[in-house]
């Protein structure tokens, strides 16, 4: 996040932030409010998860930066949201953009899409909503 906001802090001219050793490491309190037991509904069954929304963790992390991003008001208002007053801005940081998985819930009524006896209809049924989110989002090949 540190390198993306520094791309744009270069564009709107205000104060980078700055990067120790090429990485940032922010540790934060967490507490833990439930495991689970097995497999539960998008979760596979694993013993090294931490399951944690994104959408509130960024307004979180703000205040356990390390001091030097303490201090840079204009990577914490990145962080928070802020930095521009258009929303949304790819000039506000979003932690979706880094995410490697995507997990998509099926409009309701769910079980409409299960319904049938049939696997290929059920096949069917769920790829033409995938496909709606598919072809919002566009395609994404990882070349590495």
């Amino acid at each position: 996040m540190v390198f993306e906001y520094n791309k744009i802090a270069e564009e709107m001219d205000i104060e980078k932030a700055e990067l120790i050793n090429n990485q940032t490491t922010v540790r934060f309190p967490c507490r833990i409010t439930d495991f689970l037991v097995g497999s539960y509904a998008k979760f596979p069954e694993t013993d090294n998860s931490v399951i944690m929304e994104y959408a509130p963790l960024n307004n979180y992390l703000v205040n356990y930066l390390p001091a030097k991003l303490s201090q840079n008001e204009g990577f914490k208002r990145y962080l928070l949201g802020t930095l521009t007053e258009k929303a949304p801005s790819p000039y506000n940081a979003t932690l979706f953009s880094y995410a490697d998985v995507m997990m998509y819930t099926l409009p309701a009524p769910r079980y409409k899409y299960y319904e049938s006896a049939n696997f290929d209809i059920i096949k069917a049924n769920v790829l033409k909503e995938v496909d709606k989110a598919v072809m919002a989002l566009g395609y994404y090949t990882n070349f590495s």
